[in-house]
């Protein structure tokens, strides 16, 4: 604080603030469940943001899909537990558990979704 005078071109000083006056923000998920027929980027997508298999393997061809904040662009990418899922223009989410079978040999997935 003592040598911190400028910022570029225009004069700066500096105070101490309490702990209490510094913004916090909150991130809100919604938790939710489904069902998929694999762990493919794709099938989550479009399970997921409620999209069309179709639609959803446009946008990742597009480069709009990340996951773990990297762009994936092979639709076919397996994802797992923990991993971090972003859709341009539809939000982030993040896969908190796969696994159990369905009697119809799909897996059980729960996510949140980013507020």
């Amino acid at each position: 604080m003592l040598h911190l005078t400028s910022v570029g071109k225009l004069s700066v000083s500096c105070r101490p603030i309490l702990p209490k006056n510094l913004l916090h923000t909150a991130d809100g998920w919604t938790y939710s469940e489904g069902t998929v027929s694999s762990l493919r980027l794709d099938t989550l997508l479009s399970e997921i943001y409620h999209l069309p298999r179709v639609k959803a393997s446009e946008a990742i061809a597009r480069g709009l899909a990340k996951v773990n904040w990297e762009i994936v662009e092979k639709r076919n990418f397996d994802i797992r537990e923990g991993d971090v899922i972003s859709l341009r223009g539809h939000g982030r989410s993040k896969i908190i558990s796969c696994g159990g079978l369905t009697k119809k040999n799909k897996i059980r997935l729960q996510y949140g979704r980013l507020n």
